[in-house]
């Protein structure tokens, strides 16, 4: 499969991050705090030479969004990999490709070669980020619960906070994306 007309239509990280209307504040504070590792840092530069790319499906108000894509970036920084984004629900067509589990989960990382070939796929969460989000939503209503909404509400709002202030967490993404990208070296 080709995507050298995915990457072509995305958006750069600014155009991405300047067409935003949700999480554009709380994203850019996690790219202004995140910091790689030395050993994830050496290890990207490794790929410098590769000209890897990738294309990222994603939408503003995701709250995994928020969290891995400022970490992503930096990654991408260090390993030169030129990087696109495109919203999910307006590229179903790529989107219905990748499916997690059956769902459009975001965001999705999609690295490729120089040629546009599918190298691996990255998303939507590092493994801690799911236990956090499982065990934060266990306890939440049945939709059809007239206290679902409320409780929707608290969840984002304690799953907001949690994004933006969990370092173990910011290095958890660090280290499932290094990893993913180690695979395919």
């Amino acid at each position: 499969m080709n995507l050298n007309k995915w990457f072509e239509k995305g958006m750069t990280h600014i155009e991405y991050i300047q067409s935003m209307d949700m999480n554009q504040e709380n994203l850019l504070r996690i790219y202004n705090e995140f910091a790689p590792s030395r050993e994830a840092i050496h290890f990207l530069q490794s790929l410098q030479n590769k000209n890897w790319r990738a294309v990222i499906l994603t939408a503003d108000w995701c709250g995994d969004a928020m969290l891995n894509i400022p970490i992503f970036m930096r990654l991408a920084n260090e390993g030169l990999i030129d990087t696109r984004f495109l919203i999910r629900d307006d590229n179903l067509e790529l989107m219905d490709q990748f499916l997690t589990n059956g769902g459009r989960s975001i965001p999705l990382m999609i690295i490729l070669d120089r040629d546009g070939n599918f190298i691996t796929r990255w998303g939507p969460r590092s493994p801690l980020g799911q236990d956090i989000v499982m065990s934060m939503k266990k306890n939440m209503p049945n939709p059809e619960d007239e206290q679902f909404e409320t409780a929707r509400k608290e969840f984002i709002k304690k799953a907001t906070h949690e994004l933006l202030t969990n370092e173990k967490l910011w290095d958890s993404v660090e280290k499932s994306l290094v990893a993913a990208f180690q695979e395919h070296a």
